[in-house]
């Protein structure tokens, strides 16, 4: 297999401005890089806890939270659990205990951002 010819001629010298760019790019692509790499090592834990009372219920804007009287195992902000918006029929398993003032049995819940972020209620049972 034969390779196409390079055109002939002098090589382009270097005016000397191309280096000090490079450096400053690699130098930029490696904080960029340095930074993804944080924010990929905090993973999702999931946590399981058992009976619960309620304590409070509540919305703001469109994002639903409930406090327990009993501490949850995760440190979670606010000490609270967050209701994804999409997941109504959560909060209204959540409202039906409060008023017939059930405790929870079980409650599952993730925390995506680590350790003191914002916790999320994946998913709740009721006992008789």
């Amino acid at each position: 297999m034969k390779f196409p010819e390079q055109p002939t001629g002098a090589p382009r010298k270097n005016s000397g401005s191309a280096l000090p760019l490079r450096r400053f790019a690699t130098g930029v692509l490696a904080a960029i890089g340095l930074c993804g790499a944080n924010a990929s090592m905090a993973q999702t834990t999931y946590f399981t806890e058992g009976t619960r009372t309620i304590a409070k219920l509540g919305v703001q804007g469109n994002q639903a939270y409930i406090g327990f009287v009993e501490a949850l195992t995760a440190n979670c902000k606010w000490g609270y659990l967050y209701i994804a918006p999409d997941r109504k029929v959560m909060y209204a398993e959540f409202l039906a205990a409060k008023i017939a003032n059930k405790k929870v049995s079980r409650v599952d819940y993730s925390q995506p951002g680590g350790t003191g972020t914002q916790c999320v209620a994946e998913i709740v049972e009721l006992s008789e």
